[in-house]
This record gives structure tokens, sequence and C-alpha cells, in this order.
């Protein structure tokens, strides 16, 4: 499986926390993290299956995958799958 991380830089700490753990807990799992700007490009490069990012999302290139999951700042985060 192929998880792509993408949070604003005033996240990236917890965007690298997040792969830290993600990469600890399932060691065959490809992470890659990316800044947000960068976003649509490592998308298409990586062909991820799962996308964690904050919002907005750029739909294209997250539309490929088989799911995501947008964080948000606010106490609600939105989920697509499919």
């Amino acid at each position: 499986m192929r998880i792509l991380l993408s949070f604003e830089e005033r996240y990236r700490v917890y965007m690298e926390a997040m792969a830290a753990a993600i990469r600890a807990l399932r060691p065959d799992v490809e992470v890659a993290v990316v800044d947000k700007e960068d976003l649509e490009a490592e998308a298409e490069r990586f062909d991820p299956q799962l996308v964690i990012c904050s919002p907005p999302v750029p739909e294209n290139p997250v539309e490929e995958s088989l799911a995501r999951i947008e964080l948000s700042q606010s106490l609600s985060s939105r989920r697509a799958f499919g």
C-alpha cells in the first residue's frame, strides 16, 4: 500500500509524526510526505492508494486514489472512499 501525506507548512510536525507512526507500525507500507503545493505532482508520480491531507484538496489526483482523509483544524474531518 502507498500512503501520501500532505499538510500545510505550519502542520509539518504533525505530518512527520503521522508518517513516522505509520512507518513504525506498518513497515510494509510505503509512505511519502510532500508539501501542500507539491501534492498534485507527487500524487501523479507516487500513485497513492490513500491520501491524508489538509484542505483544500485538489480533485484530480485524489479522485483516483482508493481513499482520502482531509484533516482540518475544526473538530470534524471529511473522508472519501471509493
